[in-house]
């Protein structure tokens, strides 16, 4: 099944700059879902999970030196 990705411009056409700074921001925000989707299809690990992974695991790290106990 394929999903149709509706642009901004579809659902609003006006050329004021706010609305074209919208679309913009649109066309980059699905261009990046496309492109993690396609990832995700071929198998390789999303690189924001990754960072966020590690974030995550420095984050536990240093709690525990935080937490270690004085001897």
């Amino acid at each position: 099944m394929k999903l149709k990705i509706w642009s901004w411009s579809e659902f609003h056409d006006c050329a004021c700059r706010q609305c074209k700074e919208r679309s913009t921001e649109w066309a980059e925000h699905v261009e990046e879902q496309r492109a993690r989707m396609e990832r995700k299809r071929e198998g390789r690990i999303d690189e924001d999970l990754m960072k966020m992974r590690e974030k995550d695991v420095k984050d536990i790290v240093q709690k525990l030196e935080i937490e270690k106990p004085k001897k």
